[in-house]
């Protein structure tokens, strides 16, 4: 790899990111497009349990690599690159500035610590965790929308005063200010994954970013829609559906659970819902009668007829 490229900014309520590796035939370069502040979120929900194999197998093959300059280590830590990539979008970063590395390493028969720095990612796992600890800390002190009426300003200041040197660092980063489509915006090219966090993070606190846990999964969200929402529409954990609208059937059934007209009409479904098993009716029969039971349901529902006249169709229907 000749050099590569990694940049990413914040514009509309989106994160962008542009990179790309020049292997001697020109940069060939990728875009992804990211609800903000996504990507930050993710990686604080990350379990790192389940990347450390991967890093601890990298820092061992090239550990193999610089003391034999074997050849086939080289594929084997482009694969184990190639796994880490996968895992999240700052994953990127880190794969394409290893691969330049690795890269140089062999052309300059030059495997110093400097070169490929396996200190920095023998750290890593628990830098993550460490860094995922003192974000959901700000999150709670400073950005989340029940803790607190104050001021963000304020709180910021508040908590970094009581937290000290225990709290996130922000520091300089490498960021130019460019025209993108039609306006300038900051950019980064980060130099490694903290960057990214320190610069989606410090966007969050700047543009003053609510966040509140989910009432079903229990992750934080970003409020950029209604600030009164209590349930995120982050993507769904592994089998279970969007957590928005689970809520919404939650809520509702809660208000049907108080509705007498929808408790008999329940209550007579379930019950002959039980006689398809039982062989007490047949499936076409039954589907016609809840077609005119919801008929008569709504009719109820409307002032129409009464609860008692409703219970009596339902006993007599």
């Amino acid at each position: 790899m000749i050099s590569f490229q990694f940049e990413t900014y914040i514009a509309d309520g989106a994160e962008h990111y542009s990179y790309g590796a020049d292997y001697g035939k020109g940069m060939v370069q990728t875009s992804k497009t990211v609800s903000f502040p996504e990507s930050l979120l993710s990686l604080v929900d990350m379990n790192i349990d389940e990347i450390e194999p991967a890093i601890r197998q990298l820092n061992e093959v090239l550990w193999q690599l610089t003391t034999t300059r074997e050849k086939q280590y080289v594929e084997e830590v482009n694969a184990l690159l190639d796994e880490l990539e996968l895992r999240h979008i700052y994953f990127q970063q880190l794969a394409l500035d290893w691969r330049y590395r690795l890269s140089r390493a062999v052309i300059f028969e030059q495997y110093t610590e400097d070169m490929l720095p396996r200190k920095y990612l023998y750290a890593l796992p628990d830098t993550l965790r460490r860094m995922q600890g003192q974000i959901v800390e700000l999150f709670e002190n400073v950005l989340d929308a029940d803790n607190s009426d104050e001021p963000t300003s304020k709180r910021m200041v508040d908590y970094y005063q009581r937290s000290g040197e225990t709290a996130f660092r922000f520091y300089p980063q490498p960021i130019g200010f460019e025209l993108i489509g039609e306006v300038f915006t900051e950019v980064l090219t980060p130099n490694n994954i903290y960057d990214i966090l320190d610069f989606q993070l410090r966007a969050c606190v700047k543009q003053e970013i609510k966040m509140r846990r989910c009432k079903n999964c229990g992750r934080y969200f970003a409020q950029t829609g209604r600030v009164s929402a209590e349930y995120c529409d982050r993507p769904p954990l592994d089998g279970q559906s969007s957590c928005r609208l689970m809520g919404a059937f939650q809520q509702w059934t809660l208000k049907q659970a108080g509705d007498p007209v929808f408790k008999v009409y329940r209550r007579e479904y379930k019950k002959r819902f039980g006689w398809i098993k039982a062989g007490k009716i047949e499936k076409y029969a039954f589907y016609a009668w809840s077609k005119k039971a919801r008929e008569e349901k709504t009719k109820c529902d409307a002032g129409g007829s009464s609860l008692q006249e409703f219970t009596k169709w339902l006993k007599e229907s």
